[in-house]
């Protein structure tokens, strides 16, 4: 079976947003008290002064799971130069508590290309040039 690919190569946006601008659009649901926290794990991309987020909005039967890609800043902020939103029902089963080594991979070859592997489907994303 042909494997599914997403991808996107985006460059950044000068003057991205930080990553707790992700969660200020959120409003919880119903029944679930935690639906509006990201409950997101981080791995630094090499040396590139990068790093890749994934996680679930929410433990209590998520709706939702972004992956996303930061820039550290010198004053210590990051900024997001890539997210992406998925509903968890399209992923496989338990994907939300997998480890983000499962998830990202990073090539830190000439490409800087981090891919987030999704069951059936990748997305990918280049860095912005340096």
């Amino acid at each position: 079976m042909a494997k599914s690919r997403w991808a996107f190569l985006l460059m950044a946006l000068a003057g991205g947003v930080t990553l707790t601008a992700l969660a200020a659009d959120e409003k919880p649901r119903e029944g679930a008290d935690d639906s509006g926290t990201w409950q997101s794990q981080e791995m630094e991309l090499d040396k590139t002064g990068y790093v890749a987020f994934v996680g679930p909005w929410g433990t209590n039967d998520p709706l939702d799971y972004t992956v996303a890609v930061g820039k550290k800043n010198p004053d210590g902020s990051l900024s997001t130069t890539f997210a992406a939103k998925l509903k968890v029902a399209g992923l496989p089963k338990g994907f939300a508590k997998r480890p983000i080594g499962e998830v990202v991979r990073f090539d830190a070859s000439a490409q800087q290309q981090v891919t987030f592997a999704l069951g059936e489907q990748e997305i990918r994303y280049q860095l912005p040039g340096r």
